[in-house]
């Protein structure tokens, strides 16, 4: 059978190679988007993570942070409070926009 084959195989192959190429192009961009998006919502969780701890210290021990740099889980954080009213966490997303979290102290 082989003998017969006449190149077919070839084409087949050249087939099933575009086809395979053409899923690829489709799905590499979406897994670049999403990566990116992971990262977004792992920045925003740990700044949210990291204004309730300084809300909890800021209530509990009454310690006031008026303004500092923290690096945790690999991100950097800019720290302020304000006269004791109110705590910030400001943070840069992928497209270095800076993006703030805050919550008054109650």
């Amino acid at each position: 059978m082989l003998l017969k084959n006449d190149g077919f195989f070839l084409v087949e192959l050249l087939l099933s190679l575009t086809i395979w190429l053409v899923i690829t192009s489709g799905l590499v961009p979406i897994y670049i988007h999403l990566s990116k998006q992971t990262m977004d919502i792992e920045k925003e969780l740990e700044a949210t993570h990291l204004l309730y701890e300084l809300l909890q210290r800021t209530v509990l021990k009454g310690s006031n942070i008026q303004s500092e740099y923290v690096n945790r889980g690999g991100f950097n954080f800019l720290v302020q409070a304000s006269y004791g009213q109110e705590v910030c966490v400001q943070y840069e997303n992928r497209n270095n926009e800076p993006v703030q979290i805050c919550d008054k102290i109650e």
